[in-house]
């Protein structure tokens, strides 16, 4: 071994030495100070009680309490309507006008058949006033006397026939004028100027009294038992939203 390989070997164990003892100090010596970073900010919520509103979105149908589907009470060509779709109307207003000429025209032929009734009545009692004195004085018999009072009840029922002919083709001139028979709001109208209805079959409008209103709409059976046990406080309906 050469002098200079002996020297380095002989200091190894004391340079070895300074390395360990400058670990040990580095090692034993006070971590260093970090700064203080101050108190932590926070956010502070403050629970209170309140009443929560749970919704549920549902299809339904809004309907009136009173609906009417108003029809002809005579066959007639429809001529004229009198109000728009979806307006409201009130009681005894104006709807539609039907042709009437057909039921004008038997009205006035049962007026006069009226006339002609109570003219034979008229008649009928002057025979019978005529011959009232004449039986006392046994001018004429029994029977012809009993003829006439028979003719004149006879023609009494034929003017009564005949003004019940009458009030009913009247009525089917008043029918000509379809009237709204409640208040409400109509809806559209299902039969057109032009249109020949039909007596008590073609429906003209629908006339619906939606002050109030209700709201119809379906749920399963087991929807509605799951909001009946939530309104009674008990559970949440499964399949709430």
């Amino acid at each position: 071994m050469t002098p200079m390989a002996s020297l380095r070997a002989s200091r190894a164990p004391q340079i070895l030495t300074l390395l360990v003892t400058s670990l040990v100090v580095a090692c034993g010596g006070k971590p260093p100070q970090m700064p203080d970073p101050g108190p932590v900010k926070v956010q502070v919520i403050t629970v209170k009680p309140a009443e929560s509103r749970q919704t549920s979105d549902r299809v339904g149908e809004v309907r009136s309490l009173t609906e009417v589907q108003l029809r002809p009470r005579i066959s007639a060509v429809l001529l004229e309507q009198h109000f728009e779709d979806g307006v409201r109307v009130r009681k005894g207003d104006l709807l539609f006008t039907l042709d009437g000429r057909e039921y004008r025209a038997q009205a006035g032929v049962a007026a006069a058949r009226v006339a002609s009734a109570e003219a034979n009545l008229a008649r009928a009692r002057q025979d019978v006033a005529r011959y009232a004195p004449l039986l006392a004085d046994d001018a004429i018999s029994q029977q012809v006397y009993d003829n006439a009072v028979t003719a004149e009840q006879q023609a009494a029922a034929e003017v009564a026939a005949q003004k019940a002919s009458l009030v009913e083709t009247r009525l089917g001139v008043e029918y000509a004028e379809v009237r709204a028979p409640i208040d409400g709001r109509v809806g559209a109208a299902k039969a057109y100027p032009g249109d020949f209805v039909l007596a008590g079959q073609t429906v003209l409008v629908t006339i619906s009294d939606d002050d109030p209103a209700y709201v119809a709409f379906s749920i399963s059976e087991s929807t509605l038992l799951g909001v009946q046990r939530f309104f009674k406080g008990l559970v949440v309906p499964e399949d709430h939203p």
